[in-house]
């Protein structure tokens, strides 16, 4: 588990409610090194897992950016190894138990990975972890009063913390309005209603579901960052991944991606937010919250 301040956003999921929904919250972490075309994991997965991959999944899971699924990219023999290294819930963020690539399993009238191409993938992941600096263990659950001396021991705080906090997911100004950000292409629910991008923002009961998956590990390291607290030792608090957020709705102007163009704030979103931050902080400050720890991720 990452770390640092400025965490991997949301990621593309399987699959997509509209057509036109292009781009995802899936580009990598800033504080990622630079993984190029010489990488070992890129070597390794060229050499023992592309061939297999492709012929097991391209042909439901290929084409434009705009095509649900399309996790293979538009030609698979060329675009695979980008597409799926960009798809951080296919990959799991390079953790391997997190993997959709491997927990998926048998679907769609496909049999699965037999047992030597499954080592095969999980090789490779384990490989890219190195090349990216990933750690793939899973962080234990920290006692409850422990203080946050490291960012994962303050995620793990605030999502068990979160956990007891329903009333104030949904509270006026709700912090699922995240969801409801207005893109040249439509509200976030549009495309990632369902679970495209990987938010799954489901409008249901007020985004339950995106309450539910948002306390995952994976999910979680996109809403939210952290900062780092004057003291000593020192220690860290949550605060809304405002940079991210942000940053994914200037990226066509920049250059950078391919998602939709939006305001990150055109009405409130990141205000609300950044409201349901403040009340778990303070939850958490007075010792009012359960007990620590990122839900299981949904397999």
């Amino acid at each position: 588990m990452r770390t640092n301040v400025i965490l991997a956003s949301l990621f593309t999921v399987a699959v997509a409610t509209a057509a036109g929904c292009v781009g995802g919250f899936d580009d990598p972490p800033v504080d990622q090194p630079p993984v190029g075309t010489d990488s070992a994991g890129k070597k390794l997965f060229d050499s023992t897992v592309k061939q297999f991959a492709i012929a097991a999944c391209a042909g439901c899971h290929q084409g434009a950016p705009s095509t649900s699924n399309a996790f293979f990219g538009e030609n698979p023999t060329v675009t695979a190894y980008t597409a799926l290294t960009n798809d951080r819930l296919i990959v799991g963020d390079f953790v391997v138990a997190q993997a959709k690539i491997l927990t998926k399993g048998p679907h769609a009238g496909q049999t699965g990975f037999t047992t030597d191409q499954a080592s095969k993938v999980t090789a490779w992941l384990t490989q890219e972890a190195t090349d990216r600096m990933v750690d793939q263990n899973q962080p234990t659950q920290p006692p409850v009063n422990q203080p946050a001396t490291t960012s994962t021991i303050a995620m793990q705080k605030f999502a068990g913390c979160m956990a007891t906090s329903l009333t104030d997911w949904t509270a006026a100004p709700p912090a699922y309005k995240i969801a409801q950000t207005n893109s040249a292409q439509g509200v976030c629910v549009v495309c990632h209603n369902g679970g495209a991008g990987g938010a799954y923002f489901n409008n249901t009961n007020n985004y339950e579901t995106m309450f539910e998956r948002t306390q995952e590990q994976l999910f979680f390291t996109g809403m939210f960052s952290t900062v780092a607290v004057a003291g000593t030792p020192t220690t860290y608090k949550v605060i809304a991944n405002e940079t991210k957020l942000c940053a994914k709705g200037k990226e066509r102007t920049d250059g950078t991606g391919t998602h939709p163009t939006y305001n990150c704030n055109n009405n409130g979103q990141i205000t609300a937010l950044k409201a349901f931050v403040d009340k778990i902080n303070a939850k958490l400050a007075l010792g009012a919250c359960g007990t620590p720890g990122f839900r299981p991720p949904t397999l």
